[in-house]
């Protein structure tokens, strides 16, 4: 005997495919296309001759950062259309700092508009304590930021571990995670199969116990309101997974 849906049942099922195909695809896209990120957004990268520039929109406003030798160092410029430009440079004094972990860390500066805003040392192989002060103590240089409301730019500093971050040639990032994709797929087969087989469940936990078991309509109802609620959470999984930023 063949199962015949109810229309709900359909627009359930065909939604979870629909979904999981166009969010796949979606994935795809959006990992073959590798930026930077910056403030949460994912800024893109091209080459113009000695330059590396990042563009992309940041809290909404388009935003290029611009990273160039200088002298010695390493310029970097962050431009918000209409609304900022600021310029980070980094420099490379000689001679070394020994860390309090035993490394040498290797002394740089970092201003912002003129302005020295860090001295410490460097060491790639550092790992979380790449950055040490000039006493050889570890240096977290993590950025706090205090958004004026409605204004993200107001009072904006581009401060030292963004500088370095974009001077020290950042790590690419992509948007779209398959891992988080993988659970959305699994819920929506789980979702399917209780949209399909909807009083599979109901017999398995009952029939042993009771003989000709027959659900009430508020089973059914509530059964019908688990597929549509799981079915939007699906939907949710799919697209959180899409816009997380996660490296490559």
């Amino acid at each position: 005997m063949t199962a015949r849906f109810t229309t709900l049942q359909k627009v359930i099922l065909l939604l979870l495919a629909a979904m999981t195909v166009i969010f796949a695809l979606l994935t795809a896209v959006s990992r073959s296309r590798p930026g930077v990120s910056f403030e949460g957004a994912l800024l893109r990268s091209t080459q113009e001759g000695e330059a590396a520039v990042y563009t992309g929109r940041v809290h909404g406003d388009p935003t290029t950062i611009t990273v160039r030798p200088e002298g010695g160092g390493t310029e970097v410029v962050l431009a918000v259309e209409g609304r900022l430009r600021q310029r980070g440079l980094v420099e490379w004094p000689e001679g070394t700092i020994a860390g309090s972990s035993g490394l040498p860390y290797r002394r740089v500066q970092v201003s912002r508009n003129g302005i020295v805003i860090f001295r410490g040392g460097y060491n790639p192989a550092g790992g979380s304590a790449r950055f040490c002060g000039e006493d050889g103590s570890w240096e977290p240089l993590v950025s706090v930021r205090a958004y004026a409301q409605h204004d993200p730019w107001s009072g904006y500093t581009f401060d030292a571990p963004d500088i370095l971050h974009f001077a020290l040639e950042p790590e690419p990032a992509v948007r779209g995670s398959w891992e988080v994709w993988g659970l959305g797929l699994l819920l929506a087969v789980l979702c399917g199969l209780q949209t399909a087989f909807p009083l599979a469940f109901f017999y398995l936990r009952h029939a042993l116990a009771v003989e000709d078991p027959e659900p009430t309509e508020f089973y059914l109802f509530m059964q019908r309101a688990g597929s549509v609620v799981a079915a939007a959470a699906v939907f949710g999984l799919y697209l959180y997974g899409l816009t997380l930023q996660t490296p490559l």
